[in-house]
């Protein structure tokens, strides 16, 4: 029998065990930069874990993700020209290494569906450190468009994960347009914003130009982060449109089946509305505390959409998380003047949300290397055990 608190069933660790993973199809750039990460692949040590690799990239956008926090805790004052350039580099870094890892782990037979959560997970905890970037150059401060371009494109990546579970490929790009673009993009931008400097960034955000959305004056900064949300939306809605398509032409094979993918939808929608939703000075107060508030609730439910799609498993649709969260903005309009203890509420959501979702995450990879007789830090296969007479 499973264990009371398992986070998998027998059936859905035996699918564990038969998972393969089916990545999207490939940009013009990504075929351009594919032997120069296959080059950097060939240089990696074989004893290497393809974790480490993920892991390694990744750290340097959680140290810029803290010290953007420290130099512009609400999104409003610059950060310095050394730390853009720093979190550009940063950028590249992951990048680099996120093309690096699977193409490691199936040089060497490697590839897990523990090193799939790794991967995915990872990526998805990357969205909140680009979103911080981004604001580093447009400056947003308390403006909702700020964390409507967080919502957009966290949905997004919870869709394309979505999309993995009906269609059996994870999509990575639209034609010409994908991840790697993006990312590039976003770095050309960083690299604009260290040599404008803090100067040349206040003068080009905050100098007021005419919305195509209202036709009221807006800061340009904010305007950018309305093209922003619009670009993750609109690549989040053919996402939509492509799946949801498939599972209507697919109904008759299992009834339920759209009405179960629309629920799946639920909870990522209802986040991405709420965090719309806060008490502009509430907001305005820690706007960086809200954002993180909203990101780790964000990426249980993809991890849950990763880990249940390989297990085969039913994605809970009623997340009770959800309801702290809603009692959180609820408070900031019921509380006016209180700015103060919602933000103490909000920092005791968010410190309870990561140690759950840690402890989560910990079940169940302890539970995917043990049925897989794996490590997660090691090439090496674990001991069997000796069953004696």
């Amino acid at each position: 029998p499973r264990p009371p608190r398992a986070v998998f069933t027998e059936e859905g660790l035996q699918r564990i065990e038969r998972h393969e993973y089916h990545p999207g199809g490939l940009t013009p750039l990504d075929k351009k930069l594919t032997p120069f990460w296959q080059g950097l692949v060939d240089l990696l040590p074989a004893w290497l874990p393809p974790n480490i690799v993920t892991m390694a990239g990744f750290a340097p956008l959680a140290v810029a993700y803290a010290l953007s926090w420290v130099q512009s805790p609400g999104f409003a004052v610059p950060a310095s020209r050394w730390l853009i350039l720093c979190t550009a580099a940063a950028l590249w870094i992951y990048q680099t290494t996120d093309a690096m890892d699977g193409k490691h782990a199936r040089k060497h037979g490697a590839a897990t569906p523990v090193g799939q959560l790794f991967d995915h997970g990872f990526d998805c905890l990357a969205t909140v450190s680009l979103h911080s970037m981004a604001c580093l150059v447009l400056l947003p401060a308390a403006s909702a468009w700020g964390v409507a371009g967080q919502a957009a494109l966290m949905t997004s990546f919870f869709l394309a994960q979505w999309s993995e579970r009906h269609l059996g490929v994870l999509p990575t790009s639209y034609g010409a347009i994908g991840v790697t673009e993006t990312q590039f993009a976003l770095m050309l931008s960083l690299f604009w914003g260290a040599h404008a400097g803090p100067e040349g960034l206040l003068s080009f955000s905050k100098s007021m130009v005419a919305s195509p959305l209202s036709g009221s004056l807006t800061p340009r900064g904010v305007l950018v982060c309305q093209g922003w949300s619009l670009f993750c939306a609109s690549i989040g809605s053919i996402c939509f449109v492509k799946t949801l398509s498939h599972v209507m032409k697919d109904e008759s094979k299992g009834p339920g089946r759209l009405r179960r993918a629309l629920l799946d939808l639920f909870p990522p929608v209802a986040l991405s509305a709420l965090s719309l939703a806060w008490q502009p000075a509430a907001f305005a107060s820690a706007p960086r505390l809200i954002s993180l508030a909203t990101a780790i609730p964000m990426f249980y439910f993809t991890a849950q959409m990763i880990l249940f799609t390989m297990a085969g498993m039913a994605f809970p649709a009623r997340q009770m998380t959800l309801l702290p969260y809603a009692a959180l903005v609820a408070a900031s309009w019921l509380l006016p003047g209180r700015a103060d203890l919602v933000c103490s509420g909000v920092l005791t959501f968010t410190l309870c949300m990561g140690v759950t979702v840690l402890a989560w995450l910990t079940q169940a990879v302890t539970e995917m290397k043990e049925r897989l007789g794996i490590y997660v830090f090691s090439l090496r296969k674990p001991p069997r055990p000796v069953i004696t007479a």
